[in-house]
C-alpha cells in the first residue's frame, strides 16, 4: 500500500493560514495590546523583513507569517514590508540544504516578537529539536511526520510543516496560548497507522513520542460496489480537534469498489471521506483506544430520504436534489439521475415536470388554489449523459408516491413540511458486492423517516400502518414480508431465491390518511 502524508509546507499554506484567522482584537489571548493602542493613539508604521539561519549556521531565505491575533496573517520575506508596530508571533519553516557537513532538514521556528522599530527578524533553526515518533509495531515503516502550531485555539495563526523521519525539527517555545501537535504515518503490509495528537503549552523542549498498539483504535473502512454511477477515488482521513487547529488529511490508496482497508488511529474524533466522480460520502466518528469500528460506504439499498414536499404561504415545492442516497451515509451526495414529477388533485394532473442535475438547479413548485388531498408522484432513475451504466447497477430506479392533505388554511402556512415519510433499508449479511446468500432469508432493518428540515415546521401524525413487499421478478409480482417491531425500527426477513435481484416496496400511512408508497428496484442482489 502506498500512502502519502498530505501536510503542506508553510509556503504552500498561505490560503489555509489566511482562512484560519478571526478578528479577535488586540485583547486576543497571548498578545498584549501595545501602549499606543491602549491609549487610543494611532499605531506607528515600521519596515520589517525576515531572514533565516539554517541548522548549519548559514543564512537562508524564508517566507514567514506574522500574526497579531486580530487580523489576517501578514506574509513577510527578505523584502521589507510596512506593518504596524506591536506584538506579533512570527513563524516560518527554515530549510537546511544537504551539504558536506549537514543533512537536509526542515525546522519550524515560531517566535513572539515585539516590533517597535524597523528591523530584520531572524528565525534561527539551530536550537531546533528533532521530532521523534516511534511505534511499537514490528515491521512498521515510518512514511513521514508532521507538526503544526496555532494560537488562541486555532482561531488565529497556524504554522505547519512535514518531513521524513529524521528530517523534521522544531524550535521550543513556551506559551499557554499556543497549541502544538504532531502527526505521523506508518505502514505495514496489512494496515496503515495514523498517529495524531495535540497539547496546549507551546512547542515542547523534547518533541519525542512513543505510541503502543493498545493506545490506538482500529478502523475498518469498507467500500462496497454496485451502487455508484462512477469509480471511486482515495479515502481521506482527518483528525478533528476541539482546538480547530486541524491536521491536514491523510490520503489512503485509491478505494477500489468491493474492497476494505484497515487503519489504526489515535483516539479522538475522526472524519472519513470517500469520493467518486460527482459523488462523495463522509462521516465523523469518535474513536476510543482499544476498540474496533467499521465504517461502510456504498451499502445497499440506495433510496430517498433527504428531501420532501414543503408548503410556504400556498407555494408547494419539492427539490429532488438527492433521490438516491447511501442508507449508512445519509449526508453524502450521489450523482447522477433523471427525475419525473407530477402533482395531481382528485385525479386531475396539475403539473408535470422532468429534470436532471445537468442543467438548472432542480426544483418543482406549484401555487395551490384550493384545499384537498394532493398526490405527488416521483419517478427517478440513474442517468449520466453519454455514459452506459454498469449492467449490475443497484437501485437503478425508484418511485415514490406521496398523498397528503392541505387544509383550507394553506395560504397562511409558513415553512411547513408535508406529513409524509421515506423508508430506509439496511440489509444484513451482504458481501462487498452487496449480494445476499441464496437460501436463508435476508434480515433487513427497516426505518421510517419523518419529513424534517431545520427551520421548517414538521406536522407529523401517528403512523397507523406500515407494510413491506418484495419482488424477485422486477416488480411483476409482489409478496408481503412479515415485519417485527424492534426498538425504533422494524425487522423484515426477506426470502432469498436462487439468484437475481430483489425489489422492495413500502406503504406507510398515518391516522389522518397521509401516505407514502415507495418502490426501489434492484435494491440488492442474490448470489
Amino acid at each position: 500500500m502506498n500512502n502519502r502524508l498530505r501536510i503542506a509546507g508553510l509556503g504552500a499554506a498561505t490560503l489555509l493560514i489566511a482562512t484560519a484567522v478571526t478578528a479577535a482584537g488586540f485583547g486576543a489571548p497571548g498578545l498584549a495590546a501595545p501602549a499606543f493602542a491602549r491609549s487610543g493613539q494611532a499605531a506607528a508604521s515600521v519596515r520589517i523583513s525576515v531572514a533565516g539561519i539554517d541548522r548549519a549556521g548559514k543564512s537562508v531565505p524564508v517566507t514567514a507569517f506574522a500574526d497579531t491575533g486580530q487580523d489576517a496573517p501578514i506574509r513577510l520575506t527578505a523584502k521589507p514590508r510596512t506593518i504596524s508596530a506591536g506584538q506579533y508571533w512570527i513563524g516560518a519553516t527554515v530549510t537546511t540544504p544537504a551539504g558536506a557537513k549537514s543533512s537536509y532538514s526542515q525546522t519550524l521556528v515560531v517566535r513572539r516578537v515585539t516590533i517597535a522599530r524597523s528591523q530584520t527578524v531572524v528565525l534561527d533553526a539551530r536550537p531546533g529539536k528533532l521530532v521523534q515518533v516511534s511505534l511499537g509495531v514490528p515491521g512498521a515503516a515510518n512514511d513521514g511526520n508532521g507538526v503544526q502550531a496555532c494560537l488562541s485555539g486555532g482561531q488565529s495563526g497556524l504554522w505547519q510543516e512535514s518531513g521524513g523521519a529524521g528530517t523534521l525539527y522544531v524550535v521550543p517555545v513556551a506559551s499557554r496560548h499556543m497549541t502544538f501537535g504532531y502527526s505521523s504515518t506508518w505502514q505495514t503490509s496489512s494496515a496503515t497507522y495514523y498517529l495524531a495528537q495535540q497539547a496546549v503549552g507551546g512547542i515542547p523542549r523534547q518533541p519525542v513520542y512513543h505510541v503502543v498498539p493498545r493506545g490506538l483504535a482500529k478502523e475498518n473502512l469498507v467500500l462496497r460496489s454496485g451502487t455508484t454511477t462512477s469509480g471511486y477515488q482515495d479515502w481521506f482521513l482527518q483528525r478533528q480537534f476541539a482546538s480547530k487547529c486541524d491536521i491536514d488529511e491523510l490520503s489512503l490508496p485509491t478505494a477500489a469498489p468491493g474492497s476494505r482497508s484497515t487503519a489504526y488511529l489515535s483516539p479522538g474524533s475522526w472524519q472519513f471521506e470517500v469520493f467518486a466522480n460527482g459523488s462523495s460520502w463522509q462521516d465523523t466518528s469518535e474513536l476510543a483506544a482499544g476498540h474496533s469500528y467499521t465504517n461502510t460506504f456504498g451499502a445497499a439499498v440506495f433510496g430517498p430520504g433527504i428531501y420532501y414536499p414543503t408548503l410556504d404561504f400556498g407555494q408547494l415545492a419539492y427539490f429532488p436534489e438527492e433521490p438516491f442516497g447511501d442508507p449508512l451515509q445519509p449526508t453524502g451526495d450521489e450523482c447522477c439521475d433523471r427525475s419525473s414529477i407530477s402533482l395531481s388533485l382528485n385525479g386531475r394532473t396539475l403539473k408535470h415536470q422532468t429534470m436532471t442535475e445537468y442543467k438548472a438547479t432542480r426544483s418543482f413548485s406549484y401555487r395551490l388554489h384550493s384545499a384537498g388531498w394532493y398526490t405527488m408522484h416521483v419517478e427517478a432513475s440513474r442517468y449520466v449523459p453519454g455514459k452506459r451504466l454498469d449492467a449490475r447497477m443497484l437501485s437503478s430506479s425508484e418511485t415514490t408516491t406521496w398523498r397528503f392533505y392541505v387544509s383550507p388554511q394553506y395560504a397562511t402556512l409558513d415553512s411547513v413540511m408535508m406529513p409524509v415519510t421515506a423508508t430506509r433499508y439496511v440489509p444484513q449479511g451482504l458481501d462487498l458486492e452487496n449480494r445476499a446468500p441464496a437460501g436463508p432469508a435476508t434480515r433487513i432493518n427497516v426505518s421510517v423517516l419523518r419529513a424534517s428540515e431545520p427551520g421548517w415546521t414538521s406536522r407529523g401524525y401517528p403512523l397507523s400502518t406500515i407494510s413491506v413487499q418484495a419482488s424477485f421478478d422486477g416488480g411483476a409480482h409482489w409478496q408481503t414480508v412479515r415485519l417485527v417491531r424492534q426498538g425504533g425500527h422494524w425487522v423484515a426477513l426477506v426470502p432469498a431465491p436462487a439468484a437475481g435481484y430483489v425489489a422492495l416496496r413500502s406503504t406507510v400511512t398515518d391516522v389522518r390518511g397521509d401516505s407514502t408508497v415507495q418502490t426501489i428496484y434492484r435494491a440488492y442482489q442474490i448470489r
